[in-house]
């Protein structure tokens, strides 16, 4: 399951699009949202970052200001973590049904 990435930009910002690049790059899908265009979505970037600057990068939750190449894999690396733990426990769940 894809989880959700959220980039928050502007068009003309170097290190914008150097995240995205970089998602682009390792074939991850995210959701690109021009701050620049949209006041209510600047106030939801700053509310979560405690930043007006941009990039901002919300990995689930994992909140990211500027690109951070070593951040941005950590984050996705917890969240495969996550996933992999989440499949594990349900396993045994499910594995602990069937003894019974």
């Amino acid at each position: 399951m894809q989880k959700k990435i959220i980039v928050y930009s502007i068009p003309e910002c170097y290190y914008c699009n150097m995240v995205k690049t970089y998602l682009k790059e390792k074939n991850l899908e995210f959701e690109e949202i021009d701050v620049s265009s949209d006041q209510e979505k600047m106030q939801e970037m700053v509310a979560k970052s405690k930043h007006s600057s941009v990039p901002v990068i919300d990995i689930e939750g994992d909140i990211i200001v500027g690109f951070k190449p070593t951040l941005i894999k950590e984050a996705l690396e917890s969240m495969k973590m996550d996933d992999e733990t989440k499949n594990a426990m349900s396993k045994n769940m499910l594995f602990d049904l069937m003894e019974q």
